[in-house]
């Protein structure tokens, strides 16, 4: 029987990678203007205004949450890297 260690090896380079990767996205998400501040005059009043400003609305939030998720995996990540083993 193989060494239980041989199945939980790490590949860090493969780590660092993926935090970085995380961080970029993190920061790319983070540069994304307000929809609704951004794009609200094009759509002028009515229904379509109104379905955009609810779906902007949402994004911002999704996007928040999800960018607080992103940063959270990439300091793991990179904690993880910086561990010694």
């Amino acid at each position: 029987m193989g060494n239980e260690s041989d199945h939980t090896r790490l590949d860090l380079d493969v780590i660092k990678g993926m935090g970085t990767g995380l961080s970029n996205v993190k920061r790319a998400f983070d540069g994304l203007d307000n929809l609704k501040n951004k794009y609200a005059d094009d759509f002028g009043d009515g229904d379509l205004a109104d379905k955009f400003h609810d779906f902007a609305g949402n994004w911002e939030l999704s996007r928040k949450k999800l960018t607080k998720e992103i940063d959270t995996l990439a300091q793991i990540a990179k904690e993880l890297v910086t561990r010694s083993w």
